[in-house]
């Protein structure tokens, strides 16, 4: 139900040409770029946050602040495990992530998931610690 959700929502978002691949049913994958990271980290937030609600009934009963919080430390582990489910599934044979349902990274594409970030962004340093992150990260869990 959560994947659906996070789909939905992100498909919604997707551009004329996007939306008529996906009517035929042949989505054609891009490179992850930081404009696409804003919107589907919120729709992934979301759709983590609605889901907790009608699933659980628990979670409802908790007041509004202790439901943000409850997501917002699990949102991490719950982007991770989906992104590595879908890396797994659609990419077994190399080390291409999926941060969305549209989207890749892979080494080769770290520069354009940078582009258009701030200015004051360190891309020189995050190239390093995201190459570093996406071999230990995608190594080990293709390993096993």
């Amino acid at each position: 139900m959560l994947c659906e959700m996070r789909r939905i929502g992100e498909l919604g978002t997707c551009s004329t040409r996007v939306f008529n691949q996906i009517k035929r049913g042949t989505i054609t994958l891009h490179p992850a770029t930081y404009s696409d990271v804003i919107p589907n980290t919120r729709i992934m937030h979301g759709a983590l946050f609605a889901f907790s609600r009608l699933v659980f009934d628990d979670f409802k009963t908790l007041p509004t602040p202790n439901q943000h919080f409850i997501v917002e430390q699990n949102f991490e582990v719950m982007t991770e495990i989906d992104q590595l489910y879908r890396s797994v599934h659609y990419f077994p044979d190399n080390e291409t992530g999926m941060p969305s349902y549209t989207t890749y990274i892979s080494l080769n594409t770290i520069n354009e998931l940078l582009s258009g970030g701030p200015a004051e962004m360190n891309k020189e340093g995050l190239i390093i610690e995201i190459t570093k992150s996406f071999k230990h990260t995608y190594g080990v869990t293709k390993e096993h």
